[in-house]
């Protein structure tokens, strides 16, 4: 919404105006007129009752009962106390020669209190005979006429017709596994279709046909309903052993439960089958990496890149997965990195030249691109620059590739001045709408992380784009014109790691607001129970063997310490045994290691009350976990490495003011963390003055930063202007 409207921008009718105007464009026999103006209230709010009756009598009229049918029913559904809407649904049943349906309606109308002369005359032509006359005998199944014409509109994706006549199929042959079966294939691709309800109903008629329970089983991975898609999706692969893409989705449900050797026996049995399958090898590739088996992991993504080169979302999973490491040097993963990018270049179809922003703009136009909009590492520190961004210097225009609806998905939708969401949107139209709305940078905030749209950079719909805060690499896409960092996560000497030039903030590339409702710190364990306790809150796919070495050589050389490990993985008992088998393999004592699986995030935040010190991972550190322990009280001892993810702890601690907690190696690293653990009652007077003195640092501090970015922003649309980009 609109948080800071154009005065100058001309009004735009709300609702009930349009709604207003459709009727009396109705009422005067100008029904094109009102048929546009009722599916312009519809598109607003797809469950307006008014607009649905509306349109829905207005085709009736126009003799297409198949066409008004859903519309009057899905206004009855949304208001069943209104008398005209029961009696226009049962006209156009009638209509479209569904008497028996009519009746059932009319029979439950006249019982909630349906009552008048026009219901007296459908009950006189529908009731005699649902009431008792000998009907003639009707058909339980569709003739094979009309299954020919569903096949027909499915083949010419004439969908919303197909979902329409299905519908009238529904209600003709109510038993019939193949009507429903062809509504609910309609509905997989007609917008705000459900298609749950009609594939269940298929498969209960249908239980032998393996397409169909696949087609549900997809439908509720969708939709994120991953307990309920497994059945189906077990079923489908049960009555074909062969159907390769029902066993890789019920290798992601599986996934998404976190049973992740369950995923990867389902996937690697769908590559034995299609070694061509590049979408399975990508999955096994997704398994392999969130349990940290990144060479593998790696290999499958380019398994899945020989069967299709051009296969965008197996690139980006291999990219990022080739910075969880330290195995290939940055000049490598750029080299990859600017493969990626030219094969989008190639790809890419010609765009429409120039752009319709203002060149002389004292307001910019700033574009947000992102899946994680919302309770999200990326919400969390964007929301300190919506927060603070001076309104009359820079509005910002998101285009979330995702729906998220939560408490700080609103709260940033309230701080954009636009919020169009483009998930599903192909990339042309998607790049139309951006290039429409003039913007004059177009900020990338997901990288090569999941859900980004990097294609849709590739077609350049601002003059000037930018990759900041999701990603923590190169894109390699040479239609991004700049990275934005800061001094300590990329110094000068590593511009040379990226594809896009660096553009430096001064303090920091990164700022975070504080949890709301966080729990006030609490005192150092260390100092009740006489020995420190470590701290790890991180995902389990950046605890390499590197860092388990170096935490085994801790704990070995301090007998009394502990270590506490959280993550969601480990809420999983087959994910708590791999991992306590690793810790034994690398040394050590199990019984002084303790792991918790996923919570709340305030009981998450409550649990560094347990925790003295937070162990970084390396080469991937942590990020939003630093800045939520050190507001917590709970420093983080990272180490500096060679590129920017591998430094982003020694950003994050730098612009905190604790340099002294950066370790220069891993040696340093382990001599620094057994200092620590030495000094157990040093750790109190910090714990306590932490918060404080981190507010005040430019980590925290939203006004600061939010200038500073601005500052950047206009100095990127300068650099434009006089010819350096």
């Amino acid at each position: 919404m609109n948080a800071t409207p154009d005065p100058s921008a001309p009004a735009q009718p709300d609702s009930e105006q349009l709604l207003l105007q459709a009727f009396a464009c109705h009422q005067g026999g100008q029904w094109q007129d009102a048929a546009r103006l009722y599916r312009a209230v519809i598109a607003a709010e797809p469950r307006h009752a008014d607009a649905h009756h509306g349109y829905g009598t207005l085709a009736l009229q126009a003799q297409q009962p198949a066409a008004a049918l859903p519309h009057l029913k899905l206004a009855l559904e949304a208001n069943p106390d209104h008398g005209k809407y029961w009696q226009s649904y049962i006209e156009a049943l009638a209509a479209a020669d569904l008497r028996e349906a009519a009746a059932a309606m009319l029979t439950q109308g006249i019982g909630r209190g349906l009552a008048g002369a026009t219901i007296d005359a459908l009950a006189a032509q529908l009731l005699p005979r649902a009431a008792g006359r000998p009907a003639t005998a009707t058909a339980t199944e569709p003739s094979r006429a009309e299954l020919d014409q569903m096949a027909t509109l499915f083949g010419q994706q004439c969908h919303a017709e197909m979902e329409s006549a299905a519908q009238l199929l529904t209600m003709r042959y109510p038993h019939s596994g193949e009507a429903w079966k062809a509504l609910g294939s309609a509905r997989l691709f007609t917008a705000g279709g459900d298609a749950v309800e009609p594939l269940r109903l298929a498969t209960r008629r249908l239980p032998a046909d393996a397409a169909l329970h696949a087609n549900l089983g997809g439908v509720l991975l969708a939709q994120q309903r991953f307990a309920e898609a497994e059945t189906p999706l077990r079923r489908a692969v049960e009555l074909d052993p062969a159907f390769v893409e029902a066993r890789s989705n019920l290798g992601l449900v599986l996934m998404s439960l976190g049973r992740f050797a369950e995923a990867e026996a389902c996937f690697r049995r769908a590559v034995e089958q299609a070694p061509k399958a590049a979408k399975a090898h990508n999955n096994l590739g997704m398994a392999l990496k969130e349990q940290g088996r990144l060479e593998s992991a790696e290999q499958a993504f380019r398994a899945a890149l020989d069967a299709e080169p051009d296969y965008a979302v197996a690139w980006s999973n291999l990219l990022l997965t080739l910075n969880y490491g330290a195995r290939h040097a940055p000049a490598f993963c750029l080299s990859e990195a600017r493969a990626f990018g030219a094969m989008l270049t190639r790809i890419t179809p010609p765009q429409p030249p120039g752009w319709t922003c203002a060149n002389d703009a004292t307001r910019l136009r700033v574009g947000l691109l992102s899946g994680d909009l919302g309770n999200h590492p990326v919400g969390y520190f964007l929301d300190a620059l919506l927060t603070h961004a001076d309104p009359a210097a820079v509005e910002f225009y998101a285009y979330p590739t995702t729906a998220r609806n939560d408490e700080l998905a609103v709260r940033l939708r309230a701080r954009c001045a636009g919020w169009t969401p483009i998930a599903g949107q192909a990339d042309d139209v998607a790049a139309q709408r951006i290039r429409a709305d003039g913007i004059h940078i177009l900020i990338d905030l997901s990288g090569h992380t999941a859900h980004n749209r990097l294609p849709l950079l590739a077609r350049r719909p601002a003059p000037v784009q930018a990759s900041w805060l999701g990603y923590f690499a190169t894109t390699g896409v040479a239609e991004i014109d700049y990275f934005i960092a800061d001094p300590v996560s990329v110094p000068p000497d590593h511009d040379a790691h990226f594809s896009e030039n660096i553009w430096r903030l001064p303090h920091t590339r990164l700022c975070f607001s504080p949890p709301p409702k966080a729990p006030l710190v609490a005192p150092s364990p260390a100092r009740q129970r006489g020995y420190v306790t470590f701290g790890c809150f991180q995902n389990l796919a950046k605890v390499g063997d590197a860092v388990l070495y170096c935490w085994a050589q801790i704990l070995t050389a301090c007998p009394d310490a502990r270590l506490r490990l959280q993550s969601p993985q480990l809420s999983h008992t087959e994910v708590r045994a791999q991992l306590s088998d690793r810790l034994a393999q690398h040394g050590m004592d199990t019984e002084r290691v303790s792991l918790h699986g996923a919570v709340s995030r305030d009981a998450y935040l409550a649990a560094h009350a347990e925790v003295d010190v937070i162990l970084d991972t390396f080469p991937f550190p942590g990020g939003t976990t630093t800045c939520e322990a050190l507001w917590m009280g709970v420093p983080t001892l990272t180490l500096k490495g060679d590129r920017l993810i591998a430094r982003q702890g020694a950003s994050l601690l730098t612009a905190a003011g604790l340099p002294d907690w950066i370790a220069a190696d891993a040696d340093d690293y382990v001599r620094r963390a057994i200092a620590l653990a030495g000094q157990p009652d040093q750790l109190q007077p910090l714990r306590e003055s932490l918060r404080d003195r981190v507010a005040a640092s430019s980590l925290f501090d939203g006004v600061a930063f939010a200038r500073d970015f601005t500052e950047a922003l206009r100095g990127m649309w300068q650099e434009r202007g006089s010819g350096k980009l």
